[in-house]
């Protein structure tokens, strides 16, 4: 028999500086901790299992799980760099039923956008970033006060000064807003070939991608765009977790 959870909060992400899932729900339910708010930390995380308080001596029921806190410390050197992957949660909300569906670009860019507007995490994938239809979203976003997370993954070449005129401006534009926004650098496997990955995930519950990359030119483009739902929604963002893992974090020059 499920059990009924009494909180329409966040999942907590787990034990800081591991893979290791959070189990603490008092509800018995076996089911990570519900979150209604940030911890001061500024990340989803219950007080056993975030940065700050594992740091500390906790005891009895709030006694930190998993690995020791010597090794979340050491561990807090290279979150920054996004060397630990965060286990894939389940989708913000109810979960979307399963569908598909081709959209022409202009539709697609605009639910795209409204989507991003009314969420609280987005993963973004493009070869090359320069549209201003989805900047404009973004940094609303990440300017307002409600919890946002963005993380960008981009090909590195597009950071050169051969890459796209605006691409690097304006991913310095949302890098600016400080932690909420994380630009990873990335390129093909074995250091060949390029990044061509195009994928928007908007709250682990919807996917929009197609052969449109993240620009001001698809919109002249003929594209094929899909917005879908369903299992495939977790298999990309599991993609996305290996790529934090193996590519850099851009440090804005």
């Amino acid at each position: 028999m499920a059990v009924l959870r009494r909180s329409n909060g966040r999942q907590c992400l787990g034990v800081f500086g591991s893979k290791e899932t959070c189990e603490r729900a008092r509800d018995k339910s076996g089911l990570p901790v519900l979150m209604n708010k940030v911890c001061k930390c500024d990340e989803w995380r219950c007080k056993a299992h975030c940065k700050c308080d594992r740091e500390k001596k906790l005891k009895g029921r709030s006694k930190a799980r998993g690995v020791g806190a010597k090794t979340a410390r050491s561990s807090s050197v290279s979150v920054s760099s996004a060397a630990v992957v965060a286990p894939v949660l389940a989708p913000v909300g109810r979960a979307a039923a399963a569908f598909c569906e081709c959209l022409e670009v202009e539709r697609w860019y605009r639910e795209c956008c409204t989507s991003i507007g009314k969420s609280a995490e987005v993963e973004l994938a493009s070869y090359c970033y320069d549209n201003p239809l989805v900047q404009k979203v973004l940094l609303q976003k990440l300017r307002g006060d409600d919890p946002f997370k963005l993380n960008v993954y981009v090909d590195g070449s597009q950071l050169e000064e051969k890459g796209r005129r605006f691409c690097k401006a304006r991913l310095r534009e949302l890098r600016a807003c400080g932690e909420r926004c994380t630009v990873f650098v990335c390129k093909g496997h074995s250091g060949k070939g390029i990044y061509h990955c195009k994928a928007v995930v908007v709250d682990r519950r919807h996917l929009f991608t197609g052969g449109a990359n993240l620009s001001y030119s698809s919109h002249l483009n003929e594209e094929l765009c899909f917005k879908m739902a369903g299992p495939v929604v977790r298999q990309v963002l599991e993609r996305l977790a290996a790529h934090r893992s193996r590519y850099k974090v851009w440090d804005g020059k």
